[in-house]
């Protein structure tokens, strides 16, 4: 009897100890610096002692946690659920204390606004358009606390760029009107630095005599820089008007866009903009061909629309090019129409400074049409960068013309860079091209026939190993691929482009006398996909299309059966994700709440997570699985989904469960990558860049998240200078 009490009562003791073990592993320290938690004001040494001492312990006691929820012994699902909870909040305190110790709490201010400034949009060097509020930091930046507010007020580069002003009856009301209050505290704010003012008015018919909010910025039109506007022609004559008190001198502007509404286009008389001192970059619609009077000898910049049949010898367009002499950058798009040759004064106009061209000609008639046009006026001795698409099936024969006849050819060729967009290139075509401008350095192109793709390393167009290099400087090319192309596993071409990656990314360039090796100096070589999901399908196919073979991993080899199962459980789960959540699948943030859910979903979703949380992912065909299912997109976009969007997440954790998730699985992809290397890296949506396999990037830190997640937006493309879209 008294044996079984003492068994009973060490059986007691133990689950009283067990139960103190856990309830103090389930409770959330408490924060040492609760000063610090509502503002960014910076930790004195004895803080920063007690947050390390204190994050040590939450990093130990969330370690617990976690082994706890490993262990393959079950849990109570009440526990279970407890300890889950837990351990997100104790996540979180290490998160909002680990940011306590942040650099950026005891930079100087006068660091800190460098770094704000620094965020700002560079509206000198792009076309000035339409600047969305969200898309200037600005106000953002205003209202993280208390101090960054203090600073960002008083830091007036920060208020400079109004770009997304609306002039309604809205704006316009009498009496208290907060728009108009903000915008004046905007401006109030920018001090008397120079402005960057973009309007506009969506409603066609809307035409006051007057608006205050068009008032309100007269007031400082001197200190505008960039001009925009766009809807109703109201808003030109309203700052155009002789007959204002004080008239509009725009002794700073700098740069000017108008696009009014077509059918009102006739409503404006002429716009007289010759005597402003600092133009130099316009952008027009051509419905203001003839009511716009420009400074033409001192324009840098000038952009066209043409979209009318008739174009008279009084078109701006026409101007700019006979006495723009000091033209930098002309942009053309057309519809159909291009100036005839006929309609200028002189036989060749000579564009000594010209750099950069670009034409976009939607629909062609006929050669004899284009070979009509003032382009065959045209000699651009300095011209570097030729942009083109359009043409429709012209454009080979034209391209290859015009450049002839316009451009320097051989060895003496200026361009560098050459974009050519739909453009059906035939075989030799664009050998033929590349011979007579050897200088080439970046190359834009439509993927061509397998004869040109190979001879852009090899040789000339006929093909001679032993000829000199076609494009001896060339250190980047963009290739753009039709979705057939990456249809149907096309091996040749792959392996093709795989050879002219490599050689590019490998070869040494000579320039002026000395030698350039372009892997260490800049050079690329990428793909163009038509959407994300051609993309990412190719990405798999370049990267991963042999994973299946024994050499592939270096693990041993579990046959290709066991990785087909693994495959197919990955996509498995991958899809019950999107199925119970189909806004996971679609690469759209932020993701909005949802209104309607099964009431079962909660548990089900709860058991699902629990399903991955269980796998121990390994290195090699594992890896290469869960990127080729894509299994940690849905997680990623799970992770960082707004708070209250998933129904149950308060008790389950869904969120903070998919972060823990792809946090482990992080050790073990930076594990896999440093025995290989993948040579595709997404960037953007639909670019694939090609890294070469002496490339410092293999070894950085970087190269985890790239390969799995891609790159920032690619922005040398033919899009970073394409027409605006928002032209009428």
């Amino acid at each position: 009897m008294s044996i079984s009490r003492t068994y009973s009562q060490k059986v007691s003791e133990l689950i009283v100890r067990f139960d103190f073990r856990l309830k103090k592993e389930l409770s959330v320290p408490v924060s040492p610096v609760p000063h610090l938690l509502d503002c960014n004001s910076a930790p004195s040494a004895e803080d920063r002692q007690s947050i390390e001492n204190v994050l040590f312990i939450a990093r130990k006691r969330a370690n617990r946690l976690q082994e706890r929820l490993g262990r393959k012994t079950g849990l109570p699902n009440s526990t279970r659920l407890q300890i889950l909870r837990t351990l997100e909040n104790i996540e979180s305190f290490i998160h909002t204390h680990e940011s306590i110790l942040s650099t950026l709490r005891i930079l100087p201010n006068e660091i800190l606004a460098l770094i704000f400034i620094f965020c700002l949009p560079d509206v000198q060097s792009e076309p000035w358009q339409e600047r969305k509020w969200k898309s200037v930091p600005s106000l953002r930046l205003s209202q993280v606390c208390g101090n960054w507010r203090d600073l960002a007020i008083n830091t007036p580069q920060l208020w400079t760029i109004l770009g997304d002003i609306t002039v309604n009856a809205e704006t316009a009301k009498d009496g208290e009107n907060p728009y108009l209050n903000f915008l004046e505290g905007l401006l109030g704010r920018s001090r008397e630095l120079s402005l960057w003012i973009f309007m506009s008015s969506p409603v066609a018919n809307y035409a006051p005599d007057r608006h205050p909010v068009i008032d309100a910025l007269m007031k400082h039109e001197p200190r505008w820089a960039a001009l925009g506007i766009y809807g109703a022609p109201f808003m030109i004559k309203a700052i155009c008007d002789p007959a204002r008190p004080i008239p509009a001198s725009f002794s700073k502007l700098q740069k000017l866009y108008l696009n009014v509404t077509w059918h009102l286009a006739s409503d404006i008389g002429v716009i007289k903009m010759t005597k402003a001192p600092l133009l130099t970059e316009v952008t027009l619609p051509n419905l203001l061909h003839d009511k716009v009077l420009l400074p033409f000898n001192k324009l840098r910049i000038y952009r066209e629309k043409l979209s009318s049949f008739h174009v008279s010898q009084k078109q701006t367009l026409v101007q700019a090019v006979i006495h723009g002499r000091n033209l930098q950058t002309l942009e053309i798009l057309a519809n159909q129409h291009l100036p005839c040759s006929d309609q200028l004064s002189t036989t060749t106009i000579v564009l000594e400074r010209l750099t950069t061209l670009s034409l976009t000609i939607d629909n062609v008639s006929s050669i004899a049409q284009l070979s009509k046009s003032f382009l065959n006026t045209l000699s651009l001795p300095c011209l570097e960068e030729f942009r083109a698409a359009g043409f429709g099936e012209y454009q080979p024969l034209f391209i290859a013309s015009f450049i002839k006849h316009a451009i320097p050819n051989g060895s003496g060729s200026p361009l560098r860079k050459l974009f050519l967009r739909n453009m059906t290139f035939r075989q030799g075509s664009l050998s033929r091209l590349l011979e007579v401008t050897p200088n080439i350095e970046e190359l834009d192109i439509d993927f061509p026939p397998d004869e040109d793709l190979n001879n852009l390393i090899r040789g000339r167009a006929d093909g001679e190993s032993s000829a000199p290099l076609l494009v001896p400087r060339l250190r980047g090319i963009i290739l753009n691929l039709p979705k057939h192309v990456n249809s149907g596993r096309p091996t040749k071409r792959k392996d093709s482009i795989l050879a002219l990656a490599q050689a590019l990314t490998n070869r040494e360039i000579k320039m002026e006398g000395l030698e350039l090796r372009t892997r260490a100096g800049g050079s690329y070589f990428c793909l163009g996909l038509s959407d994300p999901t051609n993309a990412r399908a190719l990405q798999v196919d370049l990267n991963f299309q042999n994973y299946n073979a024994g050499g592939y991993s270096p693990e041993p080899d579990p046959g290709s059966d066991g990785n087909m199962g693994l495959r197919d459980k990955f996509f498995s789960w991958r899809s019950r994700i999107i199925q119970a959540l189909p806004e996971l699948g679609k690469d759209e943030l932020p993701l909005t709440k949802r209104t309607y859910f099964n009431a079962g979903f909660p548990s089900d979703f709860d058991d699902l997570l629990r399903e991955i949380e269980m796998l121990d992912l390994g290195t090699g065909r594992q890896v290469a699985n869960l990127y080729v299912t894509g299994l940690h997109f849905p997680l990623l976009y799970l992770g960082i989904s707004e708070d209250g969007y998933i129904p149950g997440d308060r008790i389950y954790t869904f969120r903070s469960r998919a972060k823990r998730i792809l946090k482990k699985w992080d050790r073990v992809i930076e594990a896999d990558l440093k025995t290989r290397r993948i040579p595709w890296v997404l960037k953007g949506l639909r670019t694939l860049v090609y890294v070469g396999q002496e490339d410092e990037w293999h070894v950085s830190s970087a190269r985890k998240k790239t390969v799995y997640f891609g790159l920032e937006d690619y922005t040398v493309t033919f899009e970073a200078l394409k027409w605006p879209e928002d032209i009428v």
